[in-house]
């Protein structure tokens, strides 16, 4: 039997998820059958199960490496900034820059909203989305708060988690609606709610 490199277990598993990842956005998780994602992978169902249990793995795992993937160069580079306050408005600019989404970008969100609707309905799934918002994109901003709140950039009566759910409503309403409505300015949109978010949390 050839001996099966780890480089390549790494791309079949990725192929399966990028695979998973069309098949979820286009029709959502629970009308996507586990024949219809072997079909669409082009690998065998056995092939599959060599690396995932079942259709609910496949979609946690893509859940985490969307999150991560979207999350960790934010978090690269704002070690570099110096004020919290930097880090807040270039939180903005970077989501600013996505636009327009290309179809990969797309997909994840869809997905990442269709996890959402899902999660609601199916507590091991909420226990995973509790997770991957609270501990990485809940807790990058409200850190970044409550650390500006502590060297006194930022006003000390604002309430962080408030304003941690308020910045993140700006920007997936801003993803939304960009993608149904691309035809609007919303790049202008979201400046502007960048300076009144940045005006409500300055001295």
């Amino acid at each position: 039997m050839p001996i099966v490199s780890e480089e390549h277990k790494r791309q079949r598993r990725n192929h399966i998820l990028l695979s998973a990842q069309h098949c979820f956005a286009k029709k959502g998780y629970h009308i996507t059958s586990m024949d219809q994602l072997v079909q669409h992978s082009g690998l065998s169902r056995g092939a599959i199960y060599n690396y995932f249990k079942s259709k609910e793995e496949i979609y946690l795992e893509l859940m985490k490496g969307i999150v991560t993937r979207e999350i960790d160069p934010i978090e690269s580079h704002i070690k570099t900034l110096p004020s919290n306050l930097e880090k807040i408005a270039y939180l903005f600019d970077h989501y600013y820059q996505l636009e327009p989404m290309c179809e990969e970008q797309k997909e994840a969100f869809f997905v990442q909203l269709d996890f959402q609707l899902s999660a609601s309905r199916n507590p091991d799934m909420m226990t995973t989305l509790d997770e991957l918002h609270k501990n990485m994109k809940f807790e990058l901003v409200k850190r970044i708060l409550q650390e500006g709140k502590e060297s006194g950039e930022l006003k000390l009566n604002i309430h962080v988690d408030i304003y941690t759910h308020m910045f993140w409503s700006f920007i997936d309403a801003a993803n939304m609606q960009r993608i149904l409505f691309p035809e609007l300015p919303y790049q202008s949109i979201l400046m502007d709610q960048k300076q009144s978010f940045l005006k409500k949390i300055t001295k």
